[in-house]
């Protein structure tokens, strides 16, 4: 079973992509920068290797002329790569907001209507890493990050509405905040890419998957407080930070 995945760098990509290798898939990744050590690691184990800029339409044109020529023809589909940026400050950052939207949102739609008439023939599957930013925005500096999160899981609640689709299954992940190692309302790279391979196995997996449960339950909480309220718990939490913006993905 061949299993395509974007953003295999580092983080949850790189993780998934070694996980897989160990259990005999093949598989191949998209990545930005083939040179990375962590891409050679992951290529000196079998995976194949394709670069390209999700960010630039010309970029992802490429990438497919590069799949097709390679003949690759994923049993399943795993669109991890993201892009996350502050665009929405005292200005606003077009140029970034156009890369994020391209990289969490068009990226994936190209690469599915791609592939979709070959995975429809072999009953595939398509993954696509959301956020739980898709359900609720954290950070009023970054506006089209969660955007493209919740254009991302609609427009697979979209394609699950295809009649003519009923054998290619279509699951979305809202993933939290991920490390490297365990921290507080957080889950391991590792145990993200285990929690994805067990919908690889599973014949009939949900439509939608959460994790780490504890920041979903969170997320509901917020999700339940007046605008204001969130706000303010919003901003107390920027400020218990040591000064500069949070990287932190949720």
């Amino acid at each position: 079973m061949t299993v395509l995945i974007t953003g295999v760098s580092r983080g949850l990509g790189h993780a998934l992509a070694a996980a897989a290798i160990s259990r005999g898939m093949a598989v191949a990744g998209i990545v930005r920068n083939p040179a990375a050590e962590s891409v050679k690691e992951l290529a000196a184990r079998g995976m194949r290797v394709f670069d390209a800029d999700l960010s630039d339409p010309l970029s992802i044109a490429g990438l497919i002329a590069q799949l097709r020529e390679a003949d690759v023809v994923p049993r399943t589909l795993v669109l991890n790569a993201g892009l996350m940026a502050d665009d929405f400050g005292e200005r606003v950052d077009a140029e970034c907001m156009q890369k994020v939207l391209a990289t969490n949102l068009l990226a994936p739609l190209l690469l599915i209507s791609y592939f979709l008439p070959a995975m429809a023939a072999s009953k595939g599957l398509v993954i696509a890493i959301s956020s739980l930013s898709a359900r609720l925005a954290t950070d009023p500096r970054r506006v089209a990050y969660p955007a493209s999160k919740a254009g991302l899981s609609m427009a697979l609640s979209a394609l699950r509405l295809r009649r003519d689709l009923p054998s290619v299954r279509f699951v979305t992940v809202e993933a939290g905040r991920m490390a490297a190692a365990p921290l507080p309302l957080a889950v391991t790279y590792e145990a993200a890419a285990l929690r994805i391979l067990a919908l690889m196995d599973d014949p009939d997996p949900p439509a939608t998957v959460a994790f780490p449960a504890s920041a979903a339950l969170i997320f509901g909480v917020l999700g339940s407080l007046p605008a204001a309220c969130r706000s303010w718990i919003v901003d107390r939490r920027s400020k218990s930070r040591s000064g500069g913006l949070t990287k932190t993905k949720l």
